[in-house]
């Protein structure tokens, strides 16, 4: 067999690099030895798996970081998991707060959520309140929203008040409320009784 050029050597270099060829750790496991870092305190920040792990009840894989307590701040979902009350897919990545609630999540597809359909996949977040209200998502499509006609996109949200209450979205089509005419393409901002208080 042939000598390997010193060229096809010099390339290969950064991509052996990149690869982890530390022999794994016992007492690394479950994370994958040569991934760990740490705080100054020698806390866990972050890691990758070695295989799907449950943590603190969530089936995680990939990489997984924790708050400086502790307790998980983001992960990857391994499989369709609820969560908070909510049935989030496989490959939704989690933002905890340091308690444990839930905050916002990459959504691992589009997914229906209180009844509306929103976007996933790729890093399309939706966000919650402390209860597990929705806080605010992207619309997979042009959804009517209590009587409010509002537009399907990746650039403006849909957001909601805490008791569930529309608070704000962009207008799928022309519509008037409160008696003011407004166009299709409009941001609109609502108070908590569903009354226009803001448009652009």
């Amino acid at each position: 067999m042939g000598r390997l050029s010193p060229l096809l050597v010099l390339l290969a270099l950064p991509l052996a690099s990149c690869w982890n060829l530390t022999p794994q750790r016992e007492q690394d496991l479950p994370y994958r030895t040569g991934t760990l870092e740490r705080y100054a305190d020698g806390t866990l920040e972050n890691a990758k798996l070695v295989e799907p792990t449950q943590i603190e009840g969530y089936p995680c894989r990939g990489w997984i970081s924790f708050h400086p307590n502790g307790r998980i701040e983001a992960c990857d979902l391994a499989r369709d998991t609820e969560v908070s009350g909510h049935l989030l897919p496989e490959g939704t990545r989690l933002f905890l707060g340091p308690d444990g609630t839930l905050h916002d999540v990459f959504l691992g597809r589009d997914t229906v959520l209180e009844g509306l359909p929103c976007n996933g996949g790729g890093k399309i977040m939706a966000g919650f309140y402390p209860d597990g209200r929705l806080r605010y998502a992207f619309l997979a499509r042009d959804t009517e929203i209590q009587g409010v006609p509002c537009e399907a996109s990746v650039l403006t949200e849909v957001r909601f008040h805490p008791d569930g209450q529309l608070a704000g979205c962009k207008l799928s089509r022309a519509f008037e409320l409160d008696g003011v005419p407004l166009r299709r393409g409009q941001v609109i901002e609502l108070d908590r009784d569903g009354h226009l208080e803001r448009r652009d």
